[in-house]
């Protein structure tokens, strides 16, 4: 049995860390932020959407595009399958965050309503900004704030 303690990101449970890796049974154990713990077999942390956290300049980055969005008026058929997802831990993180900024625009620029894109705004916002905001190290609900004013403004 051998102890990391380090860090990643599990779709459901968000900012993680890996507190145990039982070599015998191929199993890791991790524990987010909240406190709930998750055991899965290290072979499927591909499969259950686990990855590494990402860095300082790839948080930069997105953080840049969102604030500075490139808003396209058709994002095609890619775009509607990806809002009739209900579980984004196997999708690119670009194409994550193009689906964020359509959402963000159709909700705040253009004032649009509709449940079923709410919740998924409200789902990808939950863990792309918990990331984003781990990763920078930034309040979390000042982050949304001031993505939400951004969005206001280009109306």
């Amino acid at each position: 049995m051998t102890t990391n303690e380090k860090k990643v990101f599990h779709p459901t449970l968000g900012i993680c860390t890996i507190t145990e890796y039982d070599r015998k049974s191929d199993r890791i154990t991790m524990i987010s932020l909240d406190g709930n713990q998750s055991v899965i077999p290290y072979k499927n942390m591909d499969k259950a959407g686990v990855r590494e956290i990402m860095d300082i300049a790839t948080a930069r980055l997105i953080l840049d595009r969102i604030f500075h969005p490139a808003i396209h008026a058709d994002y095609g058929k890619e775009l509607s399958e990806l809002l009739k997802m209900r579980n984004y831990s196997n999708i690119d993180m670009n194409a994550l965050v193009d689906v964020y900024i359509y959402l963000m625009n159709w909700k705040y620029a253009e004032r649009k309503c509709g449940m079923k894109n709410q919740e998924c705004l409200e789902r990808i916002q939950e863990r792309l900004c918990d990331e984003l905001a781990f990763v920078l190290d930034v309040g979390k609900e000042q982050l949304i704030a001031h993505l939400i004013a951004c969005y206001e403004n280009l109306a």
